[in-house]
This record gives structure tokens, sequence and C-alpha cells, in this order.
């Protein structure tokens, strides 16, 4: 784990550009006083199971008076939106200038709920094409198999499912395989456990596999932007913001319901079309 801290580290300070990090409301006020323009997202800051309730940051609330506050592509990750939230959050969104989520199953009660349009845009994960990573799989050092199936396993629950279905897709393909979970896994097909390395090798990982298993919206996310067949393993979770991203794309059926089940290939001509329509729309939404 403190390997795998230190090259998060190393990746914030080479790769992002950032702020200094407030430690209360006071700095972050005084961080953003000279902004014309506050930015939430993504991700799931809206989901208020994971943030125990309507955090006032994710909210922009620091905001000081003449300052436009926007969403862009923040996730609530819920099938709908619970009666006793309402209130609390058209207080908190009322005086957003433009609210954009992931989710297409909660545009039509937050439009209610504001009295204005709320749209659906891309993860900003998915705005670049392959091409747009390349600098970061330039800083990769990892090395791979030639041919390997990914898994990529959030959930320790889900880790037996996902390995029965890249074992079988390795064995039926003579590949490798290749993983990232917290558990090391000792048999002789699995080649390398990437969990210890940073942003950039989850990425790379995807980006050269021959096929991918996840219980991840971002596992899923990257397999599309490179192109590479995808099955994902999320039993009893909300699907929500990835049924909008696969129905939208034209590729709905990416869940396995059984752990032996293999999906068909996926057509990535006609998903590039959908993609770029959306990219476009996304876009248009931040202009």
């Amino acid at each position: 784990m403190q390997q795998k801290k230190r090259a998060f580290r190393a990746f914030h300070k080479e790769c992002l550009h950032l702020t200094s990090q407030t430690t209360n409301w006071k700095e972050l006020a005084e961080l953003g006083k000279d902004c014309d323009t506050l930015i939430c997202g993504s991700d799931q800051i809206w989901n208020f199971n994971l943030t125990e309730g309507l955090h006032p940051a994710y909210y922009l609330e620091f905001a000081q008076a003449g300052q436009r506050k926007i969403a862009y592509a923040p996730s609530m990750n819920q099938n709908s939106i619970p009666e006793q939230m309402e209130r609390q959050l058209l207080e908190k969104l009322q005086t957003f200038h433009a609210v954009s989520i992931r989710e297409q199953n909660l545009t039509e009660p937050l439009t209610r709920l504001l009295g204005k349009p709320v749209s659906v845009v891309l993860d900003p994960t998915l705005r670049l094409d392959a091409h747009g990573y390349s600098p970061l799989l330039q800083r990769c050092t990892l090395r791979l198999p030639a041919h390997y199936v990914f898994i990529y396993c959030l959930h320790q629950d889900h880790l037996k499912p996902l390995r029965k279905l890249a074992e079988r897709y390795a064995e039926e393909n003579h590949v490798q395989i290749v993983y990232c979970s917290k558990l090391d896994l000792f048999r002789s097909e699995y080649a390398c456990n990437i969990f210890r390395y940073g942003p950039e090798a989850f990425v790379y990982a995807i980006a050269h596999a021959d096929y991918v298993f996840a219980d991840s919206f971002h596992a899923a996310a990257f397999s599309v932007v490179f192109h590479k067949d995808f099955a994902l393993y999320t039993p009893g979770g909300s699907h929500s913001r990835m049924n909008t991203l696969f129905s939208s794309l034209g590729i709905s059926e990416r869940f396995v319901k059984e752990p032996g089940e293999l999906l068909p290939p996926i057509d990535y001509e006609s998903v590039d079309v959908h993609l770029q329509n959306r990219r476009r729309a996304s876009l248009e939404y931040l202009i």
C-alpha cells in the first residue's frame, strides 16, 4: 500500500497542475476568490451515500457573489432522488448557472425540481480519444506480456467471478492474466498485479489488453476509449451511470449475469459514431 501511495504522489506532482491543499472552509473560499467561474465535477461527488449527505464543498457553497457556478458530469449513482432530499438539493443547485450530470434517468426529476434544463454529458475521461492519452502511456514503465486479459477489481467479493471469467478467456485464447487487486494471486497464469503502481499503469494495462473484465465504471470507460472488448460484473449495485453511457453508445449488454458467461465482440465503428456525437454535445455544454 505504501508503494501505491508513493506512486500516486509522484503522479500528482508530475502530471497534475494543482493548487495548494486546503484544510478549512476559509482557505477554500480564499483559493477561489479571483475566479470568474467555478466548476464542480466529476465522478461521484453527488452520491450522498459516499459523502454522507450533501457535502457543501461539492456544491460550491464557498462561491462569492457574482461567480458563476457550473456542474460538469457529477454522478449521484442513484436510480432516483429520495423525496426527503429534494428540498436540500433545490437549495444547493438553484444558484447554479448550469447543471449537468451523468445519469439519464435523473434528468427529468432534476429538471422538474430546478425548473431549468439539466444536461447529460460525458465523463471527462471519455472527452479524449486514445491519442489524447499518449503522453500518459509513454510515462508508464510497466513490462507486460504481449497478450493478456486484464482484471480490475474494486470490490473483493467480485474477485472470484471475475477470475472465473478471465481464466476461461485466458485458457481458450492461450494468454496470461494481468490484474489489479489488493490480493495477490499465486497461480502460473497470473503474470502481474499492478495494484502498487500509479494511475498511468491502470490506463496502460487497459490500452494493451486483449480483453477487460472489471466491476468499475472507469475500467469500462477506458475500454471504450481504447476499443477493447470488456465485460462488467456488478451485481446488486446501481448501474444508472453505466446504463446511460452504454445505452448512448449502443452497447447496452455489457453486464455478465453468470460468472462463466462471455459476451460478443463490440462493433467499435458504430460506437465511435455515437461517441463523437456525445463528445460534441459535451463540449457545446461547456462552451
